[in-house]
């Protein structure tokens, strides 16, 4: 029969084609992961399109991190519009400086992502340098709060333009210094804003008088500080030639600013450690108690006060008492003799603060290691060191961090550094079973 023949054997011909298909090499069958690390990425695209609800959406995901990764932002911000992520969407956008598409985009969407998206570019063109439009977006997503916040600090953004185009162009490298230094303060403190409210629960006297100073010191620069150093700095960068003694009391407003931001910072940062260091006195207390007819007499643990967190955060908060009197204070200095000791007295308070928030830093740091290095020793079960004998190690340490802390409220630095330093060494090495 001819008519069967002509039907039959285009579809022989058809069979044949797929069934070589199946076997050619290719892309079928091969994981997501394969087609990325081959950069099919296509390929990998068309794959996760195969798939359905939150697998696709992961595996999109996964495809559009790999472009931003390889900095093809506007192939990963398409891809993640795929996978229903408009804010990582408009982020990519932002990222390869596709700034119109970023805006295109986000106003394209409606309701909730529209505001979320708003606010997100209001943050980037905010962190550029774009205040204008980044208070257009900050009202289109409804935080008027922000918007108002930048609309106020307009003074401050345009002396920084002008700091950033004199710099190019001075070869005085004294003063070139010192208004680098000013711009950083200033930029610093336009970003304050994230430790405007105090964020924590008011647990004792300490965070009570921390959060007032804070919130005072804040006050003193809005009122004050930052409209003195915008006037003298304003002189200097709008001078043909800057003048040395405008230049020595702009040094004296941002000395006081950047001693009052840096207070704010750590103090942030001391208040958010009460957590962490009363968890890790709590079980240090309970297992102190344990086996205590198993304890060496030569190894007793104090378990009064452990770690003495308070007093050391008291420490930190009588030298931000004397930086903020000092700061309140510059505003009726005339006498330019008195500028130095200002200076020095900021400069001291400031490093002071700075050091007992950073050494609340390296305890939590080196606990987490003695204890994550104790547990290792306990699992490995060593004839060299029992688990008796890292639990107790670690036990020791914690009681380590109390005298450092106790050191610091003393006013002990050095003996708090080299409580700290001798102790975890000798905690390293007794922890070793290699």
């Amino acid at each position: 029969n001819t008519g069967m023949k002509q039907k039959t054997i285009p579809s022989l011909i058809t069979v044949c084609l797929l069934a070589a298909l199946l076997f050619i090499p290719g892309c079928k069958g091969k994981s997501i992961d394969t087609l990325l690390d081959e950069k099919k990425y296509d390929a990998a695209e068309n794959a996760c399109m195969d798939k359905e609800g939150n697998e696709r959406k992961e595996c999109l995901e996964k495809v559009a991190t790999v472009y931003q990764r390889n900095n093809d932002f506007k192939k990963a911000a398409e891809v993640f519009d795929k996978a229903g992520e408009p804010l990582r969407a408009t982020e990519a956008y932002f990222l390869g400086d596709y700034t119109s598409d970023a805006e295109n985009y986000c106003n394209k969407q409606t309701g909730k992502t529209k505001s979320d998206c708003a606010s997100l570019l209001g943050n980037n063109f905010f962190k550029v340098g774009n205040y204008q439009k980044a208070i257009s977006y900050f009202q289109l997503a409804g935080n008027t709060e922000m918007a108002d916040y930048i609309t106020s600090k307009i003074p401050v953004f345009q002396l920084l333009e002008l700091i950033e185009k004199r710099l190019p162009i001075l070869n005085n490298k004294d003063i070139y210094s010192k208004l680098s230094h000013y711009n950083d303060t200033l930029k610093d403190y336009i970003y304050l804003n994230q430790y405007f409210k105090w964020p924590f629960s008011i647990q004792s006297p300490e965070d009570k008088r921390a959060s007032e100073l804070c919130e005072k010191a804040v006050q003193t620069m809005n009122e004050s500080l930052t409209p003195l150093l915008i006037e003298k700095t304003l002189i200097l960068v709008s001078s043909p030639e800057p003048l040395t003694p405008g230049l020595e009391w702009a040094n004296l407003y941002n000395s006081g600013m950047n001693g009052l931001i840096n207070m704010i910072k750590n103090f942030h940062t001391i208040a958010g450690y009460r957590i962490f260091f009363t968890k890790y006195s709590v079980p240090f207390r309970e297992i102190a108690s344990l086996n205590s007819k198993n304890a060496n007499p030569d190894q007793n643990i104090s378990v009064s006060n452990a770690f003495n967190y308070e007093e050391a955060y008291a420490k930190a908060l009588t030298y931000a008492e004397t930086t903020l009197s000092s700061a309140q204070e510059l505003k009726k200095i005339k006498d330019s003799k008195l500028i130095k000791g200002y200076i020095e007295d900021f400069t001291i308070d400031r490093e002071n603060i700075h050091y007992i928030s950073e050494m609340m830093k390296n305890l939590e740091v080196r606990i987490m290691d003695i204890k994550k290095r104790s547990e290792h020793v306990k699992k490995q079960n060593s004839n060299i060191v029992s688990p008796n004998e890292a639990e107790k190690i670690y036990r020791n340490f914690i009681a380590t961090g109390n005298r450092v802390l106790h050191a610091i409220g003393k006013e002990e630095y050095q003996k708090a550094n080299d409580l700290l330093t001798n102790e975890y060494d000798l905690s390293k090495m007794r922890l070793k079973i290699q």
